[in-house]
């Protein structure tokens, strides 16, 4: 199995970051995690990227890997499973996970636009909220890829975060301006595409999902998606008569000005694409794995051989 060499330090390792005392005593509560049981764990999942006879090429940082672990809460034999999941779902699908790319064109369109973008202050719990307008996407010039693609260029940005990794994420969706168009861009196999993404193979905890401006046309939808989705996520949408109502769970300060705030939106979207551009040879980086395919008895054969060679070099 091969190293990923990122273009970031000698060590090839994204810079830690010190958690605070209290974002370690909610990864204590919430995540069953403590100094030496973090250490153990990320010792035993990194041996088992370099043992694997299906990975060719991963990155072996503690902030990479301490995502699936988190994810799971520390059970080893899961936090396995949707790494290797994550790895095959980014190379089976390169037109969703490649690519994620704040320079492309139509990518920072859509950011620009305000389709999607991070609030600066986290909630009262300590969480990044993403806030996406499904309105500002223009289904005569945009595809669902893009979307998605800028979707998980979000999420990827995000978790280079530790405490994101820890505290999870909040959502505002705002669905004022969709319309017919807006739905019907998107077959029922690409919704069911994207939401398996996000929900399994995306190392990421959803915390909660706010919606606002949802009309009779959405609801349809939302019914759709929440049939997909498990008990516990539909448990945490949250469905908002008006904005007011909104403020019960996000304080109208943190808001965008058009919200009830102060910062204006365009300043929000210029503060989120900074930090889009500093991650950006990350996510790049990230094109650079590989795993065997299921069926490829070539690519096996030479795992199976890194393999070997690892062993040794670790025993």
């Amino acid at each position: 199995m091969g190293k990923l060499e990122l273009p970031l330090t000698e060590e090839a390792d994204v810079p830690r970051r010190t958690l605070s005392r209290c974002v370690l005593e909610r990864a204590r509560l919430d995540l069953n995690e403590d100094e030496q049981g973090r250490e153990r764990a990320l010792a035993e999942l990194r041996d088992f990227v370099r043992r694997s006879r299906q990975i060719l090429t991963c990155r072996e940082d503690a902030n990479f890997l301490l995502r699936f672990l988190r994810m799971k809460k520390y059970k080893l034999p899961d936090a396995q499973a949707v790494l290797m999941k994550y790895l095959r779902m980014r190379q089976k699908e390169p037109h969703y996970f490649h690519r994620l790319d704040i320079c492309d064109p139509a990518i920072n369109d859509l950011v620009t636009r305000g389709y999607m973008f991070v609030l600066p202050e986290r909630d009262a719990a300590g969480r990044r909220v993403i806030v996406s307008r499904g309105s500002r996407v223009d289904p005569s010039r945009h595809t669902p890829d893009q979307v998605i693609r800028t979707n998980l260029m979000t999420f990827e940005t995000l978790l280079e975060d530790e405490e994101n990794q820890v505290r999870g994420f909040t959502y505002l969706f705002d669905q004022k301006g969709i319309g017919f168009s807006h739905v019907f861009m998107w077959s029922p196999s690409q919704v069911s595409h994207m939401i398996s993404c996000c929900e399994s193979a995306m190392p990421m905890r959803h915390q909660q999902i706010n919606f606002i401006h949802v009309h009779t046309l959405i609801h349809a939808v939302l019914d759709f998606v929440k049939g997909l989705l498990n008990a516990k996520l539909r448990s945490r949408f949250i469905v908002h008569s008006n904005v007011d109502k909104l403020y019960d769970t996000l304080p109208a300060k943190n808001l965008p000005k058009e919200y009830g705030g102060i910062t204006p939106i365009d300043d929000m979207i210029g503060s989120w694409k900074k930090e889009l551009l500093a991650s950006r040879p990350r996510l790049l980086a990230l094109d650079q794995m590989r795993v065997c395919a299921e069926d490829d008895e070539s690519c096996r054969a030479a795992a199976s051989l890194h393999t070997s060679l690892a062993t040794l070099e670790i025993d």
